[in-house]
């Protein structure tokens, strides 16, 4: 006999860690709902990465091909982990009821803070500094009010996105 996985009081099953992981890159879509620990095992998971990642930027940076070959793999990631973090964002808020509007107004503007910093690099971007500063404070803001509401409680029934995610048959 199967041992049961202990659930919440929505009577959901709580996914594992690398059944949150394995999700992450196999759900490529904004359609339904995430739980929860899905999202932030993929958190902890990411930052994982992350770490790991810079890691091998530093130890890549003593050979030129390889640095190379880091950078262009660490840009592939990045755009791919962009969008499956932004297609979960997407999930978790359809879990608690609420539309996209908040996660593709915070990619929207890190990812224009990114393109405008890169921009600005090295070309007399000092005084654009208090305009940068600016941006970083709108993507604070915006990251705080995305995961506080990411730490929100699941709906407990069907909602207009979908039946809960991980439900016990």
């Amino acid at each position: 006999m199967k041992p049961q996985l202990p659930t919440s009081q929505t009577n959901q099953r709580l996914i594992t860690p690398l059944e949150a992981y394995r999700h992450f890159w196999t759900r490529w879509g904004l359609r339904g709902r995430a739980s929860r620990s899905e999202f932030w095992w993929v958190i902890l998971w990411n930052a994982l990465l992350g770490f790991l990642m810079a890691k091998g930027s530093y130890l890549a940076a003593t050979c030129e091909t390889l640095f190379i070959f880091v950078n262009f793999a660490e840009t592939v990631l990045f755009w791919l982990i962009t969008w499956l973090g932004f297609a979960l964002t997407v999930r978790r808020f359809h879990d608690i009821g609420k539309t996209a509007f908040l996660p593709i107004l915070l990619t929207s503007a890190s990812l224009a803070l990114r393109f405008f910093t890169h921009l600005c690099k090295g070309n007399g971007a000092l005084p654009l500094l208090p305009l940068i500063g600016v941006g970083m404070a709108i993507v604070c803001v915006l990251s705080l009010l995305v995961a506080i509401n990411c730490a929100l409680p699941s709906i407990p029934e069907s909602n207009r996105y979908g039946d809960l995610p991980h439900r016990r048959n």
